[in-house]
């Protein structure tokens, strides 16, 4: 089951399309974005990979963001839980991915 999570999610980004999210304020500047809209960007970013997380039983909860060290906290549930390739999918799929669209992203971490 594992594999089938890990080659759902591998076909997810392989095939997907980049989107560049806007992170500028109404007035141009990318300066001051509060912790409640850097967190939505997230979540966005989440809502995208979701369904090929979700086709193998499992889920992605985001827990928090630390703006300080650009940690983004997430929990793996259902079939995520102790899988064995749950580091795989996080690292290589989700922060992968969250870096790649949201430059304060540094690292992604399991809770």
């Amino acid at each position: 089951m594992a594999l089938t999570a890990l080659g759902v999610v591998s076909k997810f980004f392989e095939n997907s399309i980049h989107y560049h999210l806007d992170l500028r304020r109404e007035d141009g500047r990318e300066d001051g974005m509060s912790a409640a809209t850097m967190l939505d960007k997230i979540e966005a970013v989440i809502e995208e990979i979701r369904p090929a997380v979700r086709a193998d039983g499992g889920d992605v909860e985001l827990v928090g963001f630390d703006p300080e060290e650009g940690r983004v906290e997430l929990r793996l549930v259902g079939a995520c839980h102790g899988c064995p390739s749950a580091l795989l999918t996080l690292k290589g799929g989700i922060e992968h991915r969250l870096r790649a669209q949201l430059p304060e992203v540094k690292s992604v971490v399991a809770i």
